[in-house]
């Protein structure tokens, strides 16, 4: 779908919205990405988020712990696999890039599919929103209040000035017809 959108238009960017990191790995990640990158000149925008505890070992039966350095290195392999080939990436190289990852976080550990029913802090929110800044390109905000957009955006824009970078903050926006 995302490959018709971005044939058939030219100004508006395009993404799936948010893809749980639990769910796949990276290299899965990666492998549908080019042909639509390809057709989208750019346009095209890759959420991903590390959900909660719930979802991650209660759904998909991967441990929740290390969260930070599981995103940072999930999206070193996602980068990586995507730039292993100009113009593209087979099933066979992203998994190979994936495989020569040295980090341990952004590989599942399934070793505990048990259900929590713990929520994460505040502060652990607030690591996740300055490392967003830090890594990616924008942030995709799921249910929150536009009254504390300040108060929120202050990690992003702090790990975004880490980095020298500027970060763009994109409403999420559903439609159906």
């Amino acid at each position: 779908m995302l490959a018709w959108l971005a044939a058939a238009t030219s100004r508006i960017k395009l993404g799936a919205g948010i893809f749980q990191i639990p769910a796949r790995s990276a290299a899965m990640t990666a492998i549908p990405l080019p042909p639509s990158t390809r057709l989208s000149g750019g346009r095209m925008l890759l959420g991903l988020g590390s959900s909660g505890p719930q979802v991650s070992e209660g759904w998909h039966g991967v441990r929740f712990a290390r969260q930070l350095q599981r995103t940072r290195e999930y999206v070193a392999v996602v980068r990586m696999a995507l730039e292993h080939k100009e113009g593209g990436v087979s099933r066979r190289d992203a998994g190979a890039a994936a495989a020569r990852w040295p980090g341990e976080g952004a590989q599942a550990d399934r070793s505990s599919g048990a259900r929590r029913g713990s929520d994460l802090s505040g502060s652990a929110r607030t690591q996740e929103r300055a490392l967003a800044g830090e890594i990616a390109d924008g942030w995709l905000p799921v249910f929150f209040s536009p009254e504390h957009t300040a108060e929120l955006r202050t990690p992003l824009e702090e790990g975004a000035r880490a980095r020298g970078g500027v970060l763009t903050t994109s409403a999420s926006v559903r439609v159906s017809t």
